[in-house]
């Protein structure tokens, strides 16, 4: 109990310390991460991306919707005020594409770690070159947000998907095993071929010419 109020005072504190802030900093650069925002936008710069490239987003919180919403736009200034949406804009609408929720030791649910692809496309960009990228995330609280390298959404789930097939092929060889081991038991409990006395080639030394009868 203790332990908990602890942490919940410090909470608050910081969500204070955030907020009372005047130097605030929502620029994100490329492959980088911003912790502990409390502010639901943010810029960024996306001068780095080719068209046709894709960005991968990772966002660590509480979520107060399933998608995010972004436009490109090429303003390296956006004053906090007016770090919404802008009217001007059509934002489009990103969902998450992998999920992982983590919880506490006793089960309980504390956030989501959720990934997101934007692409740099054409049709994306509207009128502008696609130097700046405004991600407009609905978020409860503090969270934290990546712009990372590789998908890692898609790499999990190939790797979920690797380990099926690898477990669905282990299971056909066990079944193909014990149906092989099965038929090899079954021949050696019937005495194995079926004894034909016709096949087998009589020895008889009574028959034999050159056997040496004793005297």
């Amino acid at each position: 109990m203790k332990k908990n109020l602890i942490i919940f005072i410090t909470y608050i504190f910081l969500i204070k310390y955030i907020l009372l802030t005047t130097d605030y900093d929502y620029y994100l650069g490329q492959y980088q991460i911003l912790p502990w925002i409390v502010y639901s936008c943010i810029n960024l710069d996306s001068s780095g991306f080719k068209i046709g490239e894709e960005i991968y987003i990772k966002i660590t919180g509480r979520f107060l919707k399933n998608y995010i919403e972004y436009y490109f736009y090429d303003d390296e200034e956006s004053p906090i005020e007016n770090c919404l949406v802008d009217p001007v804009q059509i934002p489009l609408v990103e969902y998450f594409n992998k999920v992982d929720k983590v919880l506490d030791e006793y089960g309980n649910y504390l956030y989501d770690i959720r990934y997101f692809t934007i692409d740099k496309k054409k049709e994306n960009l509207g009128l502008s070159n696609g130097n700046m990228l405004k991600i407009i995330p609905y978020m409860q609280g503090l969270y934290d947000i990546e712009n990372t390298k590789i998908n890692q959404g898609y790499a999990r789930i190939v790797g979920i998907v690797i380990a099926c097939v690898v477990i669905v092929v282990i299971i056909i060889a066990i079944i193909i095993y014990c149906i092989y081991r099965r038929k090899r038991l079954a021949q050696f409990s019937q005495g194995g071929p079926a004894y034909n006395p016709q096949n087998v080639p009589v020895k008889n030394m009574y028959n034999n010419p050159n056997y040496a009868y004793p005297s």
